[in-house]
């Protein structure tokens, strides 16, 4: 838990300060921590689908076959 809390804090600082960091304004690199949020979600996503019902989890990697 506390391990969680402290990854959540260095995101939020590295996202409060991404221009500083990166020392560019592109729309394209101040996407990145959008990103990052939308992949962890989907993965949260795909491990919910998992537990709840596996065989169209297991369809999910069949579906361009």
């Amino acid at each position: 838990m506390l391990a969680t809390l402290g990854l959540m804090t260095a995101f939020g600082l590295v996202w409060s300060n991404l221009s500083m960091l990166t020392g560019s304004e592109s729309p394209i690199v101040q996407a990145f921590p959008v990103i990052v949020v939308c992949v962890a979600a989907s993965g949260s996503l795909a491990l919910r689908i998992k537990r709840s019902q596996p065989e169209l989890y297991a369809r999910l990697g069949r579906a361009f076959d």
